[in-house]
């Protein structure tokens, strides 16, 4: 039996694609433009379909989600399944702050709720790079990120988002 696959991937999808921007010269769209996009495969990964949008631009949002912080240029971004068989994604916004947001799925990825910004206990908004998740035994996911150093949260909750603490090196 064939146990069922999901990955994320993040672009822009071509109706996102700004006007007049394709050329015959390869250029970027404007990361702003940037979703992320949830495939699966039921064959082991022989082949791959289209799921959901889990945040982005092409995300499913109301005027008023569209304008937040969360949607705008999702990119880097990885998750994982927890304890209660949801989805728990982290992502980062593509904005000069690096910040990070968070999205869930109680539906194996076929929908999601609105991306959120990640704070920390004091208010401060989570940010870096290329963001990792590991789910420990106890249920608690440690993130961690890069640029500049390195840095760890601990999030206790992860219905709730809550980040319970923080660690930080500089190389």
């Amino acid at each position: 039996s064939s146990q069922r696959l999901l990955t994320s991937i993040y672009g822009v999808y071509e109706k996102d694609w700004p006007v007049g921007a394709v050329s015959a010269a390869p250029q970027y769209p404007p990361s702003a433009n940037y979703s992320i996009a949830i495939f699966q495969s039921d064959d082991g990964g022989k082949s791959w379909e289209y799921t959901a949008t889990a945040a982005g631009r092409s995300a499913p949002a109301s005027a008023a989600h569209f304008a937040g912080i969360c949607v705008k240029g999702a990119s880097e971004n990885h998750f994982v399944r927890l304890h209660d068989g949801s989805l728990f994604l982290v992502h980062r916004v593509s904005n000069d702050a690096y910040n990070l947001c968070y999205t869930r799925s109680t539906e194996d990825g076929q929908s999601w709720t609105y991306s959120k910004p990640l704070q920390s206990v004091t208010g401060t908004a989570l940010w870096g790079v290329a963001p990792r998740l590991l789910l420990m035994p106890n249920n608690v996911l440690a993130l961690t990120t890069g640029r500049p150093g390195l840095m760890m949260w601990t999030i206790s909750d992860a219905s709730s988002a809550t980040v319970a603490g923080e660690s930080r090196w500089q190389g």
